[in-house]
């Protein structure tokens, strides 16, 4: 696994570099996605589905003549196929019933389900780590950064709608936008959480919010070095627009020094050419079936043609 670190911009240009275990890197990173997620709903979604109610418009960006750009692209001979599967060859289970009041053995049930799992293919890289290629190095490492979601040089010019309506990965064939990512980390985490735990529903039960539309929420759950791909793209977005708001000079910045944290992995040489690298991996839970074939589920993740 890739080690992270920290890198604080300090007031006169000086930077600082602290590396962080894996827990904490999950747990900072988790919040950090929250936090921009709600600075994201205020400033361009608007509150529920009320888009009066956010603070940039595109009477504001043309008023600060202010531009938002598009997504980076990954060209088709720049990707290769990477996978993570967690597969099971069977489960066998047993059931004793007891007597009542001897607590001695009265009969057995038995259950039995075959072969079993889930297979993630990646075209790697994504939207979001575009550079995310080859090993690193100390001065080279895999940054999360605006630059990896936007292409930050380019002169096209994007409203809020538009930017918000690009579609940033296609799971299982389907393509996932902007919004969805960044309203699914707002309402479903930072403000009211969802219960994601099961997305399968019996014949008859009413299914729940993530059970209607479960490809965000197994999306979330894939992750790299332990952040959640949706999570980082909507870190990678309100940096984005945080430092376009920031440079923008009829907006009055806060007092005081401001820090700027780039958080970043390491990879070797073996596990960024590796077609199954650790740092790929699925962190929900998958329910056994005690079905004679139950089957294997398959999901794809990649880039936008």
């Amino acid at each position: 696994m890739g080690s992270g670190s920290k890198t604080a911009d300090m007031a006169k240009g000086d930077k600082i570099s602290y590396r962080l275990d894996s827990n904490e890197m999950v747990q900072n990173n988790t919040s950090l996605a929250r936090a921009y997620a709600l600075f994201l709903r205020k400033i361009v979604l608007g509150e529920g589905r009320n888009r009066e109610a956010r603070l940039l418009d595109d009477n504001v960006l043309e008023s600060l003549e202010m531009s938002l750009q598009p997504l980076r692209r990954i060209p088709k001979e720049n990707r290769r196929e990477i996978e993570n599967a967690d597969i099971i060859n069977g489960v066998n289970l047993i059931l004793t019933r007891l007597d009542d009041e001897t607590k001695e053995p009265q009969e057995q049930y038995f259950a039995s389900g075959g072969e079993q799992g889930l297979s993630i293919t990646v075209e790697w890289p994504l939207i979001g780590m575009a550079d995310w290629t080859g090993p690193t190095t100390e001065a080279r490492r895999w940054e999360v950064s605006p630059g990896q979601l936007f292409d930050t040089h380019s002169k096209r010019s994007m409203g809020c709608i538009q930017w918000l309506n690009q579609q940033v990965v296609i799971f299982n064939g389907k393509g996932i936008t902007l919004e969805k990512m960044i309203r699914t980390i707002a309402n479903l985490e930072a403000a009211h959480a969802v219960n994601v735990g099961r997305l399968m529903y019996r014949e008859g039960e009413v299914p729940s919010a993530a059970a209607r539309d479960p490809d965000i929420h197994i999306l979330k759950n894939i992750a790299l070095f332990g952040l959640g791909y949706v999570e980082l793209v909507v870190i990678e977005a309100g940096m984005y627009l945080f430092d376009r708001l920031l440079k923008e000079p009829s907006i009055e910045k806060p007092k005081g020094p401001i820090y700027g944290v780039t958080h970043s992995f390491e990879c070797s040489s073996e596990e960024a050419a590796s077609s199954q690298p650790p740092w790929l991996q699925y962190r929900g839970r998958v329910m056994v079936s005690f079905s004679p074939r139950p089957g294997i589920e398959k999901f794809t993740v990649r880039a936008p043609n």
